[in-house]
């Protein structure tokens, strides 16, 4: 099953996506896989990386039922040249990496712990991710490893994270 990108990866946009509802996965490469870097939920902006590398980082992949916003650069400006709107997304910019920063410290196995709650946390129709999406991201030996480790458990094709370890 293939499903649909965002346009972000290796692209310079002029401009980012806001999060309205939903989940979006930002996926990227690492040792030749798929990785689940980071999860944008609504109210979050993906595809601010360009602003720091000249291109975007992040395979940008929705979740089921997403409904987002582009934003070019230049309503972008406008937009936090309002207060209440840039108090927002300075709260926004803190906690983003903040929680980089936190992930950064951590094996590959706890960030793929951590964003599997986030999904299930903020995913609208899921609460888990997707065998089919499993097999598109080619994770599927690691959820393997927390199925058998008493992590994750599968309800209607679905992977679930235990809540409570």
């Amino acid at each position: 099953m293939k499903f649909e990108e965002l346009k972000n990866f290796g692209v310079t946009l002029n401009g980012v996506y806001k999060i309205k509802k939903g989940v979006v996965l930002g996926i990227t490469y690492s040792e030749k896989k798929k990785r689940i870097a980071y999860v944008f939920k609504a109210g979050d902006y993906a595809g601010l990386e360009k602003y720091f590398f000249n291109v975007g980082l992040l395979e940008l992949i929705p979740l089921g039922d997403v409904e987002y916003e582009f934003i070019s650069d230049e309503e972008l400006k406008k937009i936090l040249k309002k207060t209440a709107e840039n108090k927002i997304f300075e709260k926004y910019l803190k906690e983003f990496f903040m929680e980089i920063i936190a992930l950064s410290k951590e094996g590959k196995k706890e960030i793929l712990i951590y964003n599997l709650r986030k999904i299930m946390e903020f995913s609208t129709e899921f609460n888990g991710i997707s065998k089919d999406m499993v097999i598109e991201l080619e994770i599927k030996d690691e959820i393997s490893e927390l199925i058998r480790e008493g992590i994750v458990f599968l309800s209607d094709e679905v992977y679930k994270v235990k809540k409570w370890l």
